[in-house]
Order: C-alpha cells, then structure tokens, then sequence
C-alpha cells in the first residue's frame, strides 16, 4: 500500500529527493491521501481490482489536474 501512495504523491507533483527522511515522505503520502479522499471521495465504485486500478489512476490524473491548475506560471523577468 506504502508503495502505492507514493506513486500517488509522484503523480502529484510532490518531487521526493535522496537526501529526504522517510518520515517526511511518510507525511507527504499522508497529505496526499487525505486530498485524494477529500476532493474525491474515499470509496471506489468499481468492482474487479483492474478496474479499481484504472479508476484511482484516473481520479490520481484528475488531482494531477486539479493542482496543475492552481499553479502560477513562471516567466523569466529580464
């Protein structure tokens, strides 16, 4: 499950370097999943696992949108 959440903080955008501590990923993961679960909902609808899959794929992609969005865009000044 670890792994798969950060696979979701990675879809994010959340850059996780070498020189990080497990626990501060641990807590990037956390923040993630509370977002995941709050802007989406915490259940999934599908119900085979490959679907289930696909679905939190999608909704990670959708995040991935959501926080694309809310981002400035950085131009060089002089």
């Amino acid at each position: 499950m670890e792994k798969e959440n950060g696979k979701c903080v990675n879809l994010v955008g959340q850059s996780i370097g070498h020189g990080v501590s497990f626990i501060y990923r641990g807590s990037l993961n956390e923040v993630v999943m509370f977002r995941y679960k709050t802007i989406l909902g915490g259940e999934l609808d599908a119900r085979t696992v490959e679907n289930q899959k696909t679905e939190v794929k999608l909704k990670c992609l959708t995040l991935n949108k959501f926080s694309g969005i809310g981002m400035p865009d950085a131009n060089k000044v002089g």
